[in-house]
């Protein structure tokens, strides 16, 4: 059997500066370039952005069932542009299946085409505190040949670099990894350990994430406190704010497990936000509250959002996360794609199907470098002052495009300790 590899790898940094850069000026240049990467993201429909959010609470809901105390991230957008990839190969019952999964079932593929390319051009210096840079590429075994528009439909919207190698010869794998560690800023160099004798081609999307916060946190004001788990209390080195900062956040009070806090932390000119949302009553199970948020839909949470001075603090933590997604994505309905006969549109071969779709991801966040995730508990200030919010309990964090509501990375934090 003839097999397709899919590997997402995806590296996560958000740089904190001491200073807030936002506040200098810009060039002309730089806001060309602005204005150039906001037409594209006007031009991803709702319909992209609404089908990528219910992509990512399914994807997240599953995997927090089948891993309840483990910290999460994954990419929604990097599985979209993956799976899409492989879908201009699929055929038939196949295909249906694909697009229902990722919440395109209602668009043609030329359509799922323009739209992740529209998304991915507007990602492209979006943001000179932002870096996300998206790269796909595709090695083809140098004895297979798949079909001509295969491959002029992934250089076209997904601007994929082809490569045919011999999947023998052991340097591929050298070759492999090493496109992968130059797309990731070294950060993840050793995804492929081997090549299978059936392994007919590589379908590889890797990003790597780098943001500086609007508001800058105090390196000097780390202090060490208790975050809870559901396993104990850990000692963990927080981050926080001198004086409270203006963010938005928002606080519903109910009597059921709906009650919850969200937070807004933007990074840079605010194109992109960091979105974190915790359950209040620190009894509630953070997966249960998960399964709430898919069956409501993320924008239930984002609505009522106010500006608040606010004082926050955030666990240092650092992880990896590794994922092969074929369970997962069967249990959402994708089963042809790992059975042989539906790809006829890459090949006339009826033994290809999907095997690996492995999603590789490292996140660090610190006074200098992070990707945070915040949640827990809210207060106000016994004194009158600022509203504090520290993330002592686990939560959900989302990193967002607040210009066409696209989610970049989703995931949850367990335990700041965990790597």
């Amino acid at each position: 059997m003839k097999r397709i590899v899919l590997l997402m790898i995806i590296f996560l940094f958000i740089f904190i500066s001491c200073d807030s850069s936002t506040e200098n000026k810009i060039s002309s240049e730089l806001k060309e370039k602005y204005l150039m990467a906001d037409s594209h993201a006007k031009n991803v429909s709702s319909e992209i952005s609404e089908a990528n959010s219910r992509f990512a609470l399914k994807l997240l809901e599953k995997l927090s069932i089948a891993e309840p105390d483990k910290n999460i991230v994954i990419s929604p957008i990097s599985l979209s542009i993956a799976l899409a990839m492989a879908a201009n190969g699929a055929s038939d019952e196949n295909l249906s299946e694909m697009l229902d999964v990722m919440e395109f079932s209602n668009m043609e593929m030329t359509i799922v085409n323009s739209q992740i390319n529209e998304l991915t051009q507007s990602l492209v210096s979006a943001d000179r505190d932002v870096t996300l840079d998206i790269a796909n590429s595709i090695w083809i075994r140098d004895t297979f040949s798949p079909k001509e528009p295969f491959r002029n439909n992934l250089a076209d919207y997904y601007n994929t670099e082809p490569f045919s190698e011999n999947f023998d010869a052991p340097e591929t794998i050298n070759k492999i990894n090493a496109w992968i560690s130059e797309k990731t800023n070294g950060k993840i160099n050793d995804i492929v350990e081997t090549i299978g004798v059936n392994i007919s081609m590589f379908l590889i999307n890797a990003a790597y994430f780098n943001a500086k916060w609007t508001t800058a946190f105090d390196k000097g004001e780390t202090y060490k406190s208790t975050f809870y788990t559901d396993s104990g209390e850990k000692s963990v080195d927080f981050i926080t704010f001198k004086e409270g900062q203006d963010l938005e956040i928002n606080t519903v009070l109910s009597n059921t497990e709906e009650s919850y806090t969200i937070l807004k932390l933007p990074y840079g000119r605010a194109a992109f936000s960091f979105y974190a949302i915790t359950p209040i009553e620190t009894e509630t199970n953070l997966d249960d509250f998960i399964v709430n948020m898919k069956e409501k839909g993320l924008n239930s949470y984002f609505k009522g959002l106010y500006e608040e001075e606010i004082k926050v603090s955030l666990p240092k933590f650092k992880f990896k996360y590794k994922k092969d997604f074929p369970e997962i994505l069967k249990e959402l309905g994708m089963t042809k794609a790992f059975e042989p006969g539906g790809f006829l549109n890459l090949s006339d071969d009826k033994a290809i199907f999907l095997s690996e779709i492995v999603n590789s991801t490292f996140i660090e966040v610190n006074e200098s470098g992070t990707e945070a995730a915040t949640s827990t508990s809210s207060s106000t200030n016994a004194k009158g002052g600022a509203l504090e919010v520290k993330f002592d309990h686990p939560f959900v964090f989302i990193i967002h495009d607040d210009r066409n509501g696209s989610i970049l990375f989703i995931g949850k934090v367990e335990d700041p300790t965990a790597e």
